[in-house]
């Protein structure tokens, strides 16, 4: 698999990270790299930025049809659209709730959906152990709002990417640290 965030190397759209690229308005470009996928055998890739309410039908059956499976990131660059640096519960800004959930139920009718990734590189911002308190509780709302909607909504795992430092420290904190800490979240 590969991430895939066709953002250009120059031009207007070079320092974006909220575009979404996968809607109709960028067919020729998706239409072009998804053949090149299936020349190469990929059969997973990693997506940016998706607005939530546009429409992903065309770049999502196309891949479908090419044999290709989706992780799709929750989060993206704009205002309120992933946990900040800010000290928790701050860090975790009521939008990006509702835009996880939002996504999810858009998304979760596709069954080449294999995963949703709450956020990239996520332990690089700020400190990491004050944020990943609010990429825990991100991480646990959109697991409890795919659970409670399992009658609508198709069961796929949530996670999240992470870089590649503190690998240890990180793999520790996420997995034993409980959501007992997050009673300060207002939500």
């Amino acid at each position: 698999g590969v991430n895939y965030y066709p953002r250009p190397n120059a031009g207007d759209l070079e320092l974006t990270n909220s575009i979404d690229f996968f809607t109709e308005a960028f067919r020729a470009g998706w239409e072009r790299d998804i053949e090149n996928f299936k020349a190469l055998n990929i059969n997973v890739v990693r997506i940016y930025a998706v607005a939530p309410g546009e429409d992903h039908n065309g770049f999502m059956c196309a891949l479908k049809a090419a044999g290709i499976y989706v992780i799709v990131d929750l989060a993206a660059g704009c205002l309120n659209c992933a946990v900040t640096s800010d000290p928790a519960p701050t860090c975790y800004p009521a939008e990006l709730r509702l835009r996880g959930k939002f996504i999810v139920a858009e998304f979760a009718r596709y069954d080449n959906v294999l995963a949703f990734s709450a956020g990239n590189e996520v332990n690089l911002v700020g400190s990491w152990l004050s944020t990943a308190l609010c990429q825990k509780k991100f991480i646990a709302d959109m697991r409890s709002y795919i659970n409670r909607c399992s009658a609508t909504v198709r069961q796929i795992p949530v996670g999240l990417a992470m870089a590649d430092v503190e690998r240890e420290a990180n793999a520790l904190w996420y997995k034993y640290v409980s959501l007992r800490y997050q009673k300060s979240f207002p939500y």
